[in-house]
């Protein structure tokens, strides 16, 4: 199941908003380059991108890895706009999501960059993508920081230190390093 009942939708109108306004929003692209830069030093073979949105962290961060790139959206008009963008070969999109992962192989890093705010059972959704983690592989969340006098609606699209620890217990993840900078976390989670 791609979309629960709750779930927040990105279909075909949202989704090319969503992608011109990343690729307008200063916040957004320091956040990419954020993400890509962390994502770039790692000596990883295979990286799975779980909610990659059209597609920019994959596709920019594939440019500058070795790693093959696979990512997957649960929303068809998303992973559309991800497809037909300039990419390198190395970069695969399909639809999917915290919950359905059809890829059949192992990864040495799983990430979720602005995507696991919508993950509605962070836990379960970390307990399923931690069967796809190869034996030394881990998970990387990548979010805006909580910030103060911003209202409860962008605050609710950032990353709660209190849900991830408790969701990673329940996946029977541990907490292994944080990166944060004045804007933004990263979060890595191991078995």
């Amino acid at each position: 199941m791609l979309y629960r009942k709750d779930d927040e939708k990105f279909g075909l109108l949202l989704s090319p908003l969503y992608a011109l306004g990343a690729r307008l929003a200063p916040s957004i692209r320091r956040f990419y380059a954020f993400a890509v830069e962390d994502l770039k030093g790692s000596k990883a073979h295979s990286i799975l991108d779980v909610g990659c949105g059209p597609g920019d962290v994959a596709i920019m961060a594939a440019s500058r890895s070795r790693a093959k790139f696979y990512a997957v959206d649960p929303s068809a008009a998303m992973v559309w706009i991800a497809r037909h963008r300039r990419r390198p070969s190395k970069v695969r999109f399909a639809l999917g999501s915290s919950r359905s992962i059809l890829f059949k192989k192992k990864f040495d890093i799983i990430y979720a960059s602005l995507s696991f705010h919508h993950w509605p059972d962070k836990g379960e959704s970390l307990s399923y993508i931690k069967g796809f983690l190869a034996n030394s592989g881990e998970i990387r969340i990548y979010e805006f920081k909580k910030r103060r006098g911003v209202s409860k609606a962008v605050n609710a699209h950032t990353m709660d230190m209190d849900s991830l620890k408790k969701a990673a217990a329940e996946a029977g993840l541990r907490l292994s390093s944080k990166k944060e900078t004045k804007e933004f976390i990263r979060v890595t989670l191991k078995r």
